[in-house]
């Protein structure tokens, strides 16, 4: 399975070093193995096995990428008809030592992903992205680069995903998936607005 790269859980003593990527990183690998797990025992697995259809891309840092790379080839495995695209964004705007996807830019992801496309690969119709790229609360990058604007520039959806392994497969599930914690109140503005209407 995903994640024998990182000690295993008992090793983090109650999780208490979740800030400092590690310990969040096994947290993220032991959801993903469960949520996955479920799925595959789920009612809905036989159907959705036969009906999923769709290409992504994932863009993460250089840390996580082999993680989320074999995330990936487990969905496709189990999902015939889908392809991911994990991509790890090289950090030129810090310097290529910073690897974590929080620090990943949206000038660095618009080059290096464009060169993708101008290669001929097919990225797909969207682009997941860790919510943890953007400010929080935003729709931004650190270098003031817009989810519309990376949107715009490569011609795909950008959708940024929570934390969180069963986050993780909602979101390629789904193809309307919206993360559900408000960035600027979103769907909490939404749900009182249809609430008005009645």
């Amino acid at each position: 399975t995903a994640g024998r790269d990182f000690p295993e859980e008992e090793r983090y003593d109650g999780y208490i070093q979740l800030e400092n990527g590690v310990g969040m990183m096994r947290l993220f690998i032991n959801e993903f193995n469960e949520a996955f797990e479920a799925l595959l025992g789920s009612p809905e697995y036989e159907t959705l096995a036969e009906t999923l259809d769709r290409t992504l891309t994932i863009a993460t840092g250089k840390l996580t990428g082999p993680t989320i790379r074999g995330f990936a080839e487990q969905l496709m495995r189990a999902f015939p008809r889908l392809r991911i695209h994990v991509y790890d964004i090289r950090n030129d705007f810090f310097g290529e030592t910073i690897t974590v996807s929080g620090l990943v830019t949206g000038q660095d992801l618009i080059r290096q992903l464009k060169e993708r496309k101008e290669a001929g690969e097919d990225l797909g119709g969207a682009l997941h992205i860790p919510s943890n790229m953007l400010r929080v609360g935003e729709q931004v990058f650190l270098d003031d680069v817009t989810v519309q604007d990376v949107e715009r520039e490569l011609n795909m959806r950008v959708v940024p995903v929570e934390p969180g392994g069963n986050e993780f497969i909602q979101a390629i599930l789904d193809k309307e998936y919206n993360m559900e914690r408000d960035n600027g109140n979103f769907v909490y503005i939404q749900a009182y607005d249809r609430g008005g209407e009645a």
